[in-house]
């Protein structure tokens, strides 16, 4: 059995893997780390723990006591100059969060295209890779929920609870406050990745978009081109990464 771990700042995503088939998989709050634990010591024969992170240390060194005490081999991730044939556009790579590190390389992996990665989360990344595994750079934004908070924090005069995203692809002009706000949102976002896409396929490359973290999946129905969406990219990458 291999447990996969991809730690979050406030959420640890997981899956155990038989022979490369998904035996379990969930999310678990970090404060709960614990009682999953207790729940994992059920899972018998552990043999290795592949982990990304860019939570606290301490989650870090949990998990490690963790492996040792059921006396099976760790592994954590780390973003490096060169993986799995993708090399990174930052200097100095150990600055890039390892969980982008590890989308960014399962994205290319799995399509072997110039790629645009968007992890959408807490936080928007997107990063820009081209057909020989180069990494080209990327872009940092704050998350949907995180432009809207701020927005609503700032508007004197405008009084709406934070907005449920989740079934708004509609992309034509809003007629009330709540639609303007999203679709506002949505349609900044949709331009911006399109206008990345485009850049590239006018240098005569096919260029394929992959969407992940918590709002991808909505993301997803606002392009009219084919997007791939994989909720757990960050875990398909450790296995590039980690033995």
């Amino acid at each position: 059995m291999i447990l996969e771990v991809d730690a979050g700042n406030t959420r640890i995503k997981w899956r155990v893997f038989l022979d490369d088939i998904v035996q379990s998989r969930g999310v678990v709050a970090n404060e709960d780390i614990e009682s999953w634990l207790r729940k994992l010591d059920q899972t018998p024969l552990l043999d290795k723990i592949r982990m990304s992170s860019v939570s606290d240390r301490s989650i870090v060194k949990r998990i490690a006591l963790y492996s040792s005490q059921r006396k099976c081999l760790f592994f954590e991730a780390k973003s490096e100059k060169e993986t799995a044939g993708v090399f990174c556009g930052y200097a100095d790579p150990s600055t890039m969060g390892v969980d982008r590190w590890m989308a960014i390389v399962a994205a290319y992996n799995r399509f072997r295209l110039p790629c645009v990665i968007v992890d959408a989360g807490s936080a928007i990344t997107l990063d820009v890779v081209d057909g020989s595994g180069q990494h080209l750079g990327g872009y940092i934004m704050p998350g949907l929920e995180m432009v809207q908070k701020a927005l609503l924090a700032g508007t004197k005069n405008v009084s709406i609870k934070l907005l449920d995203m989740r079934h708004s692809a509609c992309l034509l002009p809003g007629q009330s406050t709540q639609q303007c706000v999203i679709r506002g949102q949505l349609l900044m976002l949709k331009s911006m990745v399109e206008s990345i896409a485009e850049s590239m396929q006018d240098q005569k490359m096919a260029t394929q978009i992959i969407l992940t973290g918590g709002n991808g999946e909505q993301l997803a129905t606002i392009f009219d081109d084919l997007v791939y969406f994989e909720p757990e990219l960050v875990l398909d990458g450790l296995k590039f990464s980690v033995t």
